[in-house]
């Protein structure tokens, strides 16, 4: 039978910027950012490459860069959630949103309450 180990810092990161953020920013700023820094990389070539060359040439440079910005895009959201949460409640109610997080299998229905989470540890405004 096989057990279930905890995600990573990052995924688990990347899940909380995912459920308790905005989905559409994670991925949508980080599309417009790779599509500037990929037309702004492609300028200096416009004379010397085929249009259909420098069009390949963008669009697989603005996949690469978004599939990267949304990683590192999503890390820094899950954390300024999990230090706003601190930050509103308190260190314990934030750590047991992040375990929650950390052991959620792929699927799992993840329900929280985080006022009420943060009145059982006494950390409620």
């Amino acid at each position: 039978m096989k057990t279930h180990t905890p995600k990573t810092v990052k995924k688990t990161l990347h899940d909380v910027a995912m459920v308790l953020g905005n989905p559409v920013a994670s991925i949508g700023i980080p599309f417009i950012l790779a599509g500037v820094i990929a037309s702004q990389a492609v300028k200096p070539f416009k004379g010397d490459l085929s249009g259909t060359t420098l069009a390949l040439v963008y669009i697989g440079g603005t996949a690469l860069l978004c599939w990267i910005l949304t990683d590192l895009y999503a890390r820094f959201t899950g954390r300024r959630i999990l230090r706003a949460i601190e930050k509103d409640y308190g260190p314990l109610t934030r750590a047991h949103v992040y375990k929650v997080f950390a052991e959620a299998k792929g699927g799992d229905l993840i329900d929280l309450d985080i006022p009420a989470l943060a009145r059982s540890y006494n950390e409620a405004n």
